[in-house]
């Protein structure tokens, strides 16, 4: 949700050859991505997010790059600082979580 960001799959792809190239294939070691998400409220948005960058990791091992791990941002929502702009919490992880007021849970 914040423009200051892009969503650019292709570009988890072209990281994975260029870090394979320069670095891991020459060392002979794997690699493990181990942050990858989106900053949204948007439960559409947070699903294409994740099957649009896992569709690009699962492209890099069908390739043959070795690719061992894959970890998102988090499990579940976190807070996130507001932008200067518009002061909205930013939260983001693999599954949405709603805050719950203490009086709700009795």
């Amino acid at each position: 949700d914040n423009n200051n960001y892009r969503v650019h799959p292709q570009g988890l792809y072209r990281a994975i050859v260029e870090v394979n190239d320069k670095l891991a294939a020459p060392l002979g070691i794997p690699m493990y991505i181990t942050e990858n998400g989106i900053a949204t409220r948007d439960e559409g948005k947070r699903s294409d997010f994740y099957r649009h960058y896992l569709y690009a990791l699962a492209r890099a091992l069908e390739d043959g790059y070795d690719v061992r791990g894959y970890l998102t941002s988090t499990l579940a929502d976190n807070y996130e600082w507001p932008n200067l702009e518009d002061h909205t919490p930013r939260v983001y992880g693999l599954c949405s979580v709603s805050a719950i007021r203490p009086s709700e849970l009795i």
